[in-house]
């Protein structure tokens, strides 16, 4: 008989960084493709005509928020636009086209659209005023939208970083996030049912 022999497979650094290189290079063009697929679906003037639905034939242009004209995060894109006769500003968001499949995309946004109204309906939560939606359902905007008011202040982590060593300040955020959390506790069944669709 022969002696059985143990076979291990041994990867060199070098072709282990040249595989994590291809990967790279992988999710690159990846991110590359569905960053041209998004600027060719997703662009302003689909966020002028998605708020043009709401805004009573108004006069729209483009704004600009605290980050920007136009953020694109991890999976969404904000335009902001100004509205003739309405003193905050707007934010179209549409999800990026690519990340997740349509069906998801759409129960995401569905279940954000319910979570907002619930919450501005029944809590003090502060959350930004819905202003319409869109499913892409609709003939001229074949995917989601979500139009809201703008709301100006600092995010969280930036305000964090600013004054976290203050333990006034501290004490008032947790305090505040103490306070929601516990509001929302108090609802013992699914609250946001009756607000999905």
């Amino acid at each position: 008989m022969f002696p059985r022999r143990r076979w291990c497979l041994k990867i060199s650094p070098c072709l282990l960084l040249a595989i994590m290189d291809h990967d790279d290079l992988r999710r690159a063009k990846l991110t590359e493709e569905v960053s041209a697929n998004i600027d060719t679906m997703v662009t302003l003037s689909l966020a002028i005509k998605a708020a043009y639905k709401f805004s009573n034939r108004a006069t729209i242009a483009e704004g600009e928020g605290l980050l920007g004209k136009t953020v694109r995060g991890s999976f969404n894109i904000c335009y902001w636009l100004r509205v003739e006769g309405f003193s905050e500003q707007w934010v179209v968001r549409f999800p990026l086209i690519g990340m997740l499949p349509m069906d998801a995309m759409i129960a995401k946004f569905s279940c954000e659209i319910a979570i907002l109204k619930f919450l501005h309906a029944k809590t003090s939560v502060r959350v930004p005023k819905l202003i319409g939606y869109g499913l892409g359902n609709d003939d001229d905007i074949r995917i989601p939208f979500m139009i809201t008011q703008n709301v100006n202040g600092l995010p969280l982590s930036i305000y964090w970083g600013r004054f976290g060593k203050n333990i006034v300040c501290v004490g008032r955020i947790l305090n505040s996030l103490a306070l929601q959390y516990l509001e929302l506790l108090s609802f013992h069944s699914n609250p946001i049912a009756p607000f999905n669709g």
